[in-house]
């Protein structure tokens, strides 16, 4: 999800580039972190104010870098801070988010930064100034919160939608979210069961959407840009699904990229929709290992999907006709489940984690 302008803030962060230098948040600088895996090509670390457990972070690209946000329930707040094309620091800000416990994603668009927090059963959306001065309540409702909830299409039209679900009934509530700071044009779409997450992400000229029912099936679509947000085309992708995330591959093939884990802790990734990917690609359902908690992010050529096995952040890169290669990441400790993302720009994909004093960025690489 990209911006259009640059965000620009003071506070500037010390940082260490492929472990070799001190931070310089003072004289307890961070020891040097283990050695690089075969699927890092660099690392830099940002130390940062201590969080407490079970942080939740979202990360998103912009024009200039990056945008990484998370938000700390022990403390009721949210910190934002933007990053350059080097991954240093550049700015920050912080949002009073008492009572929330996820953060559901971040959308950055000319105007504002969209934020979603949420508690178990209510979310709360935020307009965040450019400049990470100020935060704006817009809107705060009893629905399900999902795990990047916002998308936009890359050349059709530039209002985000905003999806979640509705409690206890079987529907999908859609929304763009309008240049002036507003929620307009909502649309309720019928689900054959009650939905309990969803993710989104940005395709071409319109947003890929999948959502996970009690029944534990996932289904996949595309939503439209009509008078009102229009889910089309919806297909299941697991009836054994769980912690669901979602990337569109390479247009025009129009896939919908899923990964996700099973009950017994199984964690999948699959091409579907669409047509089979160039360059002697196919379509293609691989296991990548066990664990929970699967992210996954597209560089224009391949997938890489992360997750966690115990206490242990798993990395692996699967290429167009689904060959995996993987690599453990022990040494880096996190601060819970939702401490760790991956985030793309360009052709270039980072694995950012956030531990209890500091938020590393690895940038991935084909071996």
């Amino acid at each position: 999800m990209r911006s259009i302008l640059v965000l620009l803030m003071a506070l500037a962060g010390a940082c260490r580039f492929n472990f070799d230098a001190a931070s310089g948040e003072g004289a307890d600088a961070a020891p040097d972190g283990p050695p690089l895996p075969a699927l890092v090509c660099s690392a830099r670390v940002t130390s940062i104010p201590p969080v407490g457990a079970n942080s939740d972070l979202a990360v998103t690209d912009r024009d200039e870098g990056y945008l990484a946000a998370w938000l700390d329930p022990s403390r009721g707040q949210t910190s934002i801070s933007s990053f350059d094309l080097g991954r240093n620091q550049v700015g920050s800000g912080q949002v009073r988010s008492v009572g929330a416990s996820v953060l559901a994603g971040l959308e950055l668009r000319a105007e504002r930064l969209w934020m979603v927090t949420a508690t178990q059963s209510v979310q709360t959306l935020w307009s965040v100034a450019l400049d990470l001065s100020a935060a704006t309540e817009v809107l705060r409702e009893d629905t399900v919160a999902g795990a990047d909830p916002m998308g936009v299409g890359l050349t059709g039209s530039t209002l985000p939608i905003w999806s979640r679900g509705v409690p206890e009934s079987p529907q999908l509530r859609l929304s763009y979210l309008t240049s002036a700071g507003e929620v307009a044009a909502s649309a309720i779409y019928a689900t054959d069961g009650v939905v309990t997450a969803l993710s989104s992400t940005d395709y071409v000229d319109h947003v890929h959407l999948a959502w996970r029912e009690a029944s534990g099936r996932c289904v996949g679509a595309d939503v439209n840009f009509l008078t009102v947000p229009t889910v089309m085309g919806a297909t299941v992708i697991s009836n054994d699904c769980k912690e669901l995330r979602i990337v569109s591959g390479p247009p025009p093939h129009d896939p919908l990229v899923t990964a996700w884990s099973s009950a017994a802790g199984i964690v999948q990734i699959q091409y579907s929709g669409g047509t089979p990917p160039p360059a002697g690609g196919s379509e293609f359902h691989v296991t990548v290992g066990a664990g929970r908690a699967p992210r996954i992010s597209f560089d224009g050529e391949a997938y890489w999907v992360a997750w966690l096995e115990g206490d242990v952040v798993q990395v692996a890169r699967v290429d167009a006709r689904g060959r995996v290669t993987k690599s453990s990441l022990p040494g880096f400790p996190l601060v819970g489940d939702g401490a760790f993302e991956l985030v793309r720009r360009g052709i270039s994909v980072d694995l950012v984690m956030l531990s209890e004093t500091s938020l590393t960025f690895l940038r991935l690489c084909s071996p």
